[in-house]
C-alpha cells in the first residue's frame, strides 16, 4: 500500500513539475520602457499607465506559477506522507483540488484579455 502511494505521489510530482515549470519559464520577462524612467515620476500618457500595468501583471504571473509549483508540491508531499492515515489523505487530496481549481482559474485569466482583444478586433471590423 506504501509503495502504491509513494509512486502515485511522485507521479504527482512530476505531472506537477512537467505542467507548471514550462508556464512559468514561458512568461516573457518585461521588455524595457514598461516602467517609467524613474521614481516618483509622473506618468504622463496613457500608453505609459497600461506599460506599467502589465509590467506589474507580469510579475504577479511570476508569483501565481510559483506558488501553484509549490502547492502541487506540498499536495504531493501531503500525499506522501499520508501512509493510512485517512484524515491526511483527505487533508491531500483537497489541497490537489485547491491547486487544480487555482491553475484552471490561472490559466483562464491568462487567456482572457486575448479572447476579448480578438473579439474587439473582430467588432470594430
Amino acid at each position: 500500500m506504501q509503495m502504491r502511494q509513494f509512486l502515485l505521489g511522485s507521479l504527482l510530482i512530476l505531472a506537477t513539475l512537467f505542467s507548471v515549470i514550462p508556464v512559468v519559464l514561458a512568461v516573457p520577462p518585461a521588455t524595457p520602457g514598461t516602467v517609467p524612467p524613474c521614481v516618483g515620476c509622473p506618468l504622463t500618457n496613457v500608453s505609459q499607465v497600461v506599460s506599467l500595468i502589465t509590467g506589474i501583471v507580469n510579475q504577479m504571473q511570476i508569483v501565481f506559477w510559483t506558488v501553484a509549483a509549490g502547492s502541487g508540491l506540498y499536495a504531493a508531499f501531503l500525499f506522501i506522507r499520508g501512509g493510512s492515515n485517512t484524515e491526511s489523505l483527505k487533508q491531500a487530496k483537497n489541497q490537489i483540488l485547491y491547486t487544480v481549481i487555482a491553475v484552471i482559474l490561472g490559466v483562464l485569466a491568462y487567456g482572457i484579455p486575448g479572447i476579448v482583444t480578438d473579439f474587439l478586433k473582430n467588432v470594430r471590423g
